[in-house]
Order: structure tokens, then C-alpha cells, then sequence
């Protein structure tokens, strides 16, 4: 599941991803994040993937749909805690997106909201 945390705010949104993330998951965020594109524009995202355990294959696709839908839509996205394979996955789909990602290790939580607020 998806956890908006509470420091989520104006174009800032942050997300802890917990456990196995499944398509239903995607049936609140997606709502959420495009009502904060619609208040704010273009989003800066923080996601916190620690106790991030798996992903249904058909959530995955959901996140890839909805990131070409909002193309223009996100500046940058922090990722902390990625496991490696998450880490290879970005890669390969990074070039699709108009977003920069950086990754960031577990414990650089402060370093990643500051380079989100560059």
C-alpha cells in the first residue's frame, strides 16, 4: 500500500510504499496525485520504499500508464530505501519520462527533501 505522509504539501507530495504494492493501491493514489497536479502543477515526489516489498505486475503497468499520462506533470522524484532491483527497473524506464530520479539510501531521507527542493 501507499501512506501519504503528513509533511506532503503544495507541490512537495511524499509516499511511504509498504509491502506489496498491488493495482488497488493505484485505485487512491492515482485520484490523489492527479487532484495535486491539478492544485499545484508539475509535482515533486518522495518516495519513501524502506519496507517496500514487491509489486503486482499490474500495478506496475498502472504507475508506467499514469506516468505517460502526466509526462509534463512531475519535476523530480526521490526515491529512498530502493532495493536493487527497483534500482534496475528505474533505469529502464526512466528514459520514457520527463522526470529526473535520484536515488537515495535509507537514512538520507533529509538529503533527498533537499535536493526535491532545489
Amino acid at each position: 500500500m501507499f501512506q501519504v505522509l503528513d509533511d506532503s504539501v503544495g507541490d512537495y507530495v511524499a509516499l511511504k510504499a509498504i509491502g506489496k504494492i498491488t493495482s488497488r493501491d493505484y485505485d487512491t493514489l492515482i485520484p490523489y496525485l492527479e487532484e495535486a497536479i491539478k492544485k499545484e502543477g508539475p509535482l515533486n515526489i518522495l518516495c519513501d520504499m524502506t519496507n517496500f516489498a514487491s509489486m503486482e505486475i499490474k500495478a506496475a503497468w498502472r504507475d508506467f500508464r499514469f506516468g505517460m499520462r502526466h509526462i509534463q506533470d512531475s519535476h523530480r522524484c526521490a526515491l529512498v530505501g530502493a532495493s536493487k532491483w527497483v534500482e534496475w527497473c528505474v533505469k529502464i524506464t526512466v528514459p520514457f519520462f520527463k522526470l529526473e530520479v535520484r536515488l537515495f539510501q535509507t537514512g538520507q531521507e533529509k538529503e533527498a527533501r533537499n535536493w526535491l527542493a532545489d
